[in-house]
């Protein structure tokens, strides 16, 4: 009772995948392609692999056939079949995986040639003698676990093929004239082996199509989530623009309403007072939404960037030439700089430089340089910004954050976006931004992390974007 109580579960885990229990295959065809595309592609580079070493084993044990066939018409007879018969099925599907259309036909070629190499098999040991028998009975064997493992066929036809195969060489084993004993037991291990290698290739293909059912719902769901992120931080944005359009007129006509009737006569102090509170609330009020509205329109404007390989280091002398002109009262040293290539948009890298200077700028004391520098390492180039003046404090991180500035006040042109920009700019590129106390607690330094495009990494990077293509193309 519960053995059937068992298998009732298993099949209805099965259904409830939408998999076949006898052949394990999908019951939508779609979801069978999608499998075919996604089990193929990731493992076609083993499958050329395996065949090109089961090709090289087919080579190397014809070397041994002279020795194991030692009259000439057996020997013509062994070199035929394996050059003629079992050969050019592996070396069709070896070439065939570097097609792109190997997706499409790979099963009903890897089935075929499963069976043409047992057949191949089977014209080997068909009257052989003991020896040609025994020496083939790895062979036999060997097609089985790849025709079950490593050709990329799918359960329902890998069991056919490799049945077929096994059967026909059980007759030629039958045929050879073998000592009874002997045929019993390479017949009974034979069937075992078989056996084992299905179940064992049933198992794999069933926990291969779960995997791939839950790989499938955990990508759905993300694409879902996705999406739902996409309509949040675009409401998000929309409630920005509709707050400054729609809001700002009636703060407008209470803030001028406010200041008519401070200019009708005077009032007692008490009612002055709530009326210049009043006031500054109008005003913060629409400073607040000036500055929601400046953080939406800024992330939009970072992620519409259009990326290039930039000599950084060309962009930062540029730069602080550039500086010397606008800070006329202020020093600008150029630290030092190395040679640097980044992948980013220079405009974006230029905008957080700017963000970055100006805020030393601000906060540097007179008479003290505000000092820029390019340094490099094994993966990175680190833009680094370093002024003179009051120090951090210990949580400094929160910096980066929008609207943190402690100079943006109700009545503030400061909106505290200019290290926001920082941020923003650099995780875009794969970066961080990071501010600290310099070691001797005289002042600060900024500094920008961003990936150092390397000549190994444009090499890569051109290569895949040669092989990009619509199709499943398999390399």
């Amino acid at each position: 009772m519960q053995a059937v109580s068992s298998r009732k579960v298993q099949v209805s885990t099965f259904h409830r995948h939408g998999i076949s229990p006898l052949t394990l295959a999908f019951y939508r065809r779609q979801e069978e392609t999608k499998y075919r595309v996604f089990l193929l592609s990731a493992s076609v580079v083993h499958i050329r692999l395996s065949v090109a070493f089961g090709l090289f084993l087919t080579v190397v044990y014809g070397v041994y056939d002279p020795f194991v066939f030692q009259y000439p018409e057996p020997l013509i007879y062994v070199m035929c079949v394996r050059y003629l018969v079992i050969a050019p099925p592996i070396l069709f599907v070896l070439v065939l995986t570097f097609s792109r259309h190997y997706v499409r036909y790979s099963q009903s070629v890897g089935f075929a040639t499963i069976v043409v190499i047992g057949l191949g098999w089977f014209l080997f040991g068909y009257h052989a003698p003991v020896v040609g028998v025994l020496d083939n009975y790895s062979s036999i064997i060997m097609t089985c676990i790849y025709g079950f493992f490593f050709s990329g066929l799918f359960f329902r036809f890998s069991v056919i093929a490799c049945l077929f195969s096994t059967l026909i060489y059980l007759f030629a084993i039958l045929t050879a004239n073998l000592d009874g004993a002997l045929t019993v037991s390479l017949v009974a291990s034979l069937i075992v082996v078989f056996l084992l290698l299905a179940l064992a290739a049933y198992q794999k293909e069933q926990l291969s199509r779960r995997l791939f059912v839950t790989e499938t719902k955990a990508r759905r769901a993300l694409a879902s989530q996705s999406r739902h992120d996409s309509r949040y931080l675009q409401w998000l944005r929309s409630l920005a623009d509709f707050l400054r359009h729609e809001v700002r007129q009636p703060v407008a006509q209470v803030s001028t309403s406010i200041e008519l009737i401070q200019l009708e006569g005077p009032h007692n102090k008490r009612v002055e007072k709530f009326l210049a509170n009043a006031a500054d609330g109008t005003r913060h009020i629409a400073n607040l939404i000036e500055r929601a509205t400046r953080a939406t329109r800024i992330e939009t404007f970072v992620r519409q960037g259009k990326s290039q390989d930039v000599r950084l280091d060309g962009l930062i002398i540029e730069l602080v030439d550039a500086y010397r002109q606008t800070y006329s009262g202020l020093m600008i040293e150029l630290a030092g700089v190395s040679e640097a290539r980044v992948h980013a948009d220079p405009s974006l890298l230029r905008e957080a430089v700017d963000n970055l200077v100006a805020n030393a700028a601000s906060y540097s004391l007179e008479d003290h340089p505000v000092e820029l520098s390019l340094a490099t390492d094994a993966d990175s180039a680190i833009i680094i910004v370093r002024n003179k003046g009051p120090l951090l404090p210990d949580d400094s991180t929160s910096l980066f954050d929008p609207f943190s500035s402690t100079r943006a006040g109700p009545t503030s042109v400061h909106h505290g976006l200019g290290l926001y920009i920082v941020r923003l700019v650099a995780e875009e590129y794969g970066g961080t931004a990071l501010l600290s106390n310099l070691a001797d607690r005289t002042g600060v330094e900024a500094s920008i992390r961003l990936p150092r495009v390397t000549n190994q990494r444009r090499s890569a990077e051109s290569y895949l974007q040669s092989t990009d293509n619509p199709e499943p193309v398999l390399t």
